[in-house]
């Protein structure tokens, strides 16, 4: 297990071999698991399980398959895949190769698609056989692909895919070649993840094993994970979370994960019951969600006693209906667990105190450390090496800009109290948070500005019904009474996730800007859902589209 670093002042840089222990690596801890644990269930679908000795056998298995089709070190090979235990599989088994695997999101399609598979670089791709049409349009216009190789898991039979012209997923997991493993560690590339970018197009963080292992096992320490709990996870594992603090966690402690396909608000607690769970994964607007399903005899029938992310301002009524404690810390795919608290001692609103693997700074536009219960930027920086990301994939002026005068910026605003402990107020940036997922407006506005007759848009967030944000587009068209919003709506629906698709879009004369021609998206925040025109259409409600 990884240990806590000294907290005294001044105590500084950590070896990181005083932290890891030997198994610096993902699969070092894989094979130490195998080893120590081989019969005890580690992951388990509807579909399928794996012990931890299957999953090691079947990772090395598979590696071997994949060497055989020319996966080398320092290859990063796409994973467009749901959830399954195979997916996870395959990121181990890219381990053992030194190659790194990159999960991407499987809502993402058209230009999105194309521009990640781009820039991951890759020549290589397990692609589920459901998700083949929208991968290959993507993939025939990635530059960088041209030739690659699509290795086809068939989950479910696609009418019109001959999936007999790919490569086969179950014969490389079968292979029987002789596996040379990688010699790797903590400074090693385990994953790409793609993050939603603020006013940029999404930004590939780089994972390593180092940053990836101090991750996980700082989250045992948010939730109390020991070997005897059991896992619930309903998130997509293409995500920081649901892989970095499920999987790993569930490794390091060889406790028990289960993994379904997706969120149901209506089965989430007999889902829970089913899995016999005793910790769960969210995301923030799962909390009110939940809270605001009538009461149910199984509310109480469970045996959850933590529910993790969550908004601490809800664990009160969230503790007294279900019994759960809601977990909430501040942290990024960038860097890590940065506050949390002890298990059940966080107070309400907060999100922890300082991890003591790191250095925290609340600053202002310069830099300068602003003084206590005064917003500012969350700035950040490790005392262990190879404990947050490595930089941007292919994107340096922004991995310099990040971490200018050697601290990483949040790009995040909060404060901190005179006991130490730290609140995060919101965004600094023109991000947008919506189920879980951070949307990068540019990428939203650069889809719509394809459409004919519109001249320029502004994407921004507004409230929800519930935690986190709805998207609105304010958009400027050239002869606005011809404009046909059902095609419109239609187009964006072929060209954008469904979490990046505008709810609210509101036509208007111009949009606001300064005297520099930026636009002043503050004007049309603040004017909200209704906007300054007072008619905005809401896709929502087609039968009543119009509010005032």
């Amino acid at each position: 297990m990884i240990q806590t670093p000294s907290t005294e002042p001044g105590a500084g840089w950590v070896e990181a071999t005083e932290v890891l222990g030997e198994s610096t690596t993902v699969v070092a801890v894989l094979d130490l698991a195998a080893a120590e644990a081989s019969d005890r269930v580690f992951l388990r679908t509807e579909d399928d399980q794996a012990t931890f000795g299957e999953a090691a056998f079947r990772a090395r298995r598979l590696a071997a398959g994949f060497a055989e089709i020319g996966v080398q070190p320092g290859d990063v090979v796409v994973l467009y895949m749901h959830n399954s235990v195979d997916m996870v599989l395959c990121t181990f088994a890219l381990g053992y190769l030194g190659a790194a695997a990159s999960p991407v999101n499987v809502e993402y399609v058209g230009d999105l698609l194309t521009y990640v598979i781009d820039d991951t670089g890759a020549t290589m791709a397990v692609v589920d056989a459901s998700l083949v049409p929208q991968f290959l349009q993507a993939a025939h216009l990635a530059r960088e692909f041209e030739g690659g190789t699509v290795v086809i898991r068939v989950d479910e039979q696609v009418d019109g895919v001959d999936v007999g012209q790919f490569t086969s997923f179950d014969e490389i997991a079968a292979s029987k070649a002789h596996l040379d493993v990688a010699s790797t560690d903590q400074s090693s590339t385990l994953l790409i993840i793609y993050t939603g970018g603020t006013t940029g197009p999404s930004k590939g963080v780089i994972v390593t094993n180092g940053h990836a292992l101090t991750f996980a096992s700082d989250w045992t320490r948010c939730v109390a994970y020991t070997g005897e709990d059991i896992l619930y996870s309903c998130l997509p594992l293409f995500h920081g979370l649901a892989y970095l603090l499920g999987v790993l966690p569930t490794l390091l402690c060889r406790a028990q994960m289960i993994i379904d396909r997706r969120f149901s608000a209506s089965n989430f607690w007999s889902r829970v019951i089913e899995a016999n769970a005793t910790v769960a994964h969210s995301i923030f607007s799962m909390i009110p969600i939940l809270l605001a399903k009538p009461e149910s005899e199984l509310d109480r029938l469970h045996r959850l006693r933590a529910i993790y992310l969550g908004p601490s301002k809800y664990a009160p009524e969230f503790r007294e209906r279900f019994g759960v404690e809601v977990v909430e810390v501040y942290g990024q795919s960038e860097t890590g667990v940065v506050t949390y608290a002890p298990f059940g001692e966080l107070p309400a609103g907060s999100c922890g105190r300082a991890n003591p693997h790191f250095e925290i700074r609340i600053v202002d536009e310069m830099d300068n450390e602003v003084s206590v219960g005064h917003p500012g930027e969350i700035i950040v920086r490790p005392r262990l090496p190879f404990t947050m990301m490595r930089g941007y994939l292919s994107k340096d002026p922004e991995t310099l800009d990040t971490f200018r005068n050697l601290w990483h910026h949040s790009g995040d605003r909060g404060f901190v109290d005179a006991d130490g402990w730290y609140y995060y107020v919101d965004r600094m940036k023109d991000c947008i948070r919506r189920r879980g997922e951070n949307i990068s407006s540019y990428e939203v506005e650069f889809v719509i500005n394809q459409y004919p007759r519109i001249v320029e848009s502004a994407v921004f967030a507004v409230p929800a019904d519930v935690e986190e944000d709805e998207v609105k587009a304010c958009i400027v068209v050239d002869r606005a009474e011809e404009f046909d919003i059902g095609d419109f709506q239609e187009f964006l629906s072929t060209r954008l996730a469904r979490f990046m698709r505008p709810r609210y879009v509101e036509i208007v004369d111009e949009l606001p800007k300064s005297a520099a021609q930026k636009v002043e998206k503050y004007k049309l925040i603040a004017a909200g859902v209704d906007g300054p025109t007072g008619i905005t259409i809401d896709f929502d409600h087609p039968q009543n589209r119009l509010r005032r």
